[in-house]
């Protein structure tokens, strides 16, 4: 049985290694961390963080490991694990936004639990570690939100990294225009949070034609083809988005083949998805001109 005293040296040895804080603290910060937070055994089965929800509560993996999945069209998707040293639910505490993976437990393990408060009263006065510890945080939500998009699965680590270190994360407001219809831009968009409506516009009127949701990601069309953009895209929730961006993400495709091939196919699938909405809702409106213009002409006789 560990004395309280010997507990807390293995917190700290492990707070050190962390990739995330480790290098950032001095040992006074990390010991004011460690004594204002709880250590606690935890099971197999037990979530940490839940998917979708805001939490105030920031973990340390003292031992176990535990599994990081998210929830996409009824499919649970497995993309990462976490392990001794790994800390867990700083980017939700961070930046006050839902939770964009759930973290359980594998095996039992202990973590280190961290209010909130605790660690915000550590990096406020520490500005250097607060900015290095927001850059982290975002290469992470990054991280995450693509390792989500199926097409990217068969990257390579060394690749998916080079994808990472080409994108970056913007934030929209509900109701916010993301891209228009007929824009000459070539970013290609993959969802991180929130929801998007893709519309086309036909004699003045908006007709939504599909939505996006995490995981999934628009604009490739204009990407590959350099036309100019076939619908428009605006943020049906708050929204936040991984911009790859039209030269960086070429370059990258380029050296990609396979991935490039894989995309290119969606392309011209997504394009028709696009067309015969537009076909129909034209067809549609003639159809109603020219009745209008008939009935014109039996009232005029």
């Amino acid at each position: 049985m560990l004395t309280s005293d010997q507990v807390l040296k293995v917190v700290s040895t492990v707070l050190d290694q962390n990739l995330i804080l480790g290098d950032l603290l001095d040992a006074q910060e990390k010991s004011y961390i460690v004594k204002n937070s709880v250590v606690r055994a935890v099971q197999p089965g037990v979530v940490l963080c839940p998917e979708n929800q805001i939490g105030t509560t920031v973990y340390l993996l003292i031992s176990g490991e535990a599994k990081v999945t998210s929830h996409t069209d009824g499919k649970t998707l497995e993309f990462g694990k976490r392990v001794r040293g790994d800390l867990v639910g700083e980017i939700s505490m961070l930046f006050l936004m839902p939770r964009i993976a759930s973290v359980t437990m594998t095996a039992p393990g202990v973590v280190l639990e961290i209010p909130s408060h605790v660690l915000s009263s550590v990096i406020d006065s520490n500005p250097y570690a607060r900015d290095a510890l927001m850059r982290r945080c975002m290469d992470r939500v990054v991280a995450t939100a693509l390792r989500r998009v199926p097409i990217f699965h068969g990257l390579d680590s060394q690749s998916f990294q080079e994808l990472c270190d080409s994108a970056i994360l913007k934030r929209y407001r509900k109701g916010e225009i993301v891209t228009r219809e007929g824009a000459t831009e070539r970013s290609m968009f993959v969802v991180c949070r929130g929801n998007v409506r893709v519309f086309i516009t036909i004699n003045g009127e908006e007709v939504t034609v599909d939505t996006r949701n995490p995981g999934d990601y628009f604009g490739e069309y204009s990407l590959f083809t350099g036309e100019p953009r076939t619908a428009s895209v605006s943020a049906a929730t708050d929204l936040q988005l991984v911009v790859l961006e039209g030269q960086a993400f070429q370059a990258f495709l380029d050296s990609n083949v396979e991935l490039e091939n894989l995309i290119g196919r969606e392309v011209w699938q997504r394009k028709q998805s696009l067309t015969t909405p537009r076909d129909e809702t034209v067809i549609r409106q003639l159809t109603v001109d020219r009745m209008v213009e008939i009935q014109s002409l039996l009232d005029g006789e």
